[in-house]
């Protein structure tokens, strides 16, 4: 079976929702994630290390022809299926 690796960036929903999401996540966990109408299985994990958090926030960027520094507090998420 294939895993599906996704880096998830979270900057898209507002502040206050990533702030309460990012408080209850059940990191290194199980999860579920809805996409459209269809729910798929998940484990999630933070991203703390420096580089990749950096990376994630140049795609970021890129997307959305951005180029404001990471901010210090910037969080990210692993998102892998089960």
């Amino acid at each position: 079976m294939k895993r599906l690796i996704i880096l998830a960036i979270l900057i898209v929903i507002p502040v206050v929702a990533v702030c309460y999401w990012a408080i209850e996540c059940p990191c290194g966990q199980t999860a579920r994630v809805r996409v459209g109408q269809t729910v798929y299985p998940v484990t999630l994990a933070r991203v703390v290390d420096e580089g990749q958090l950096d990376r994630a926030w140049a795609s970021r960027a890129v997307k959305l022809a951005g180029n404001e520094p990471r901010p210090g507090g910037w969080w990210t998420f692993r998102v892998a299926s089960r």
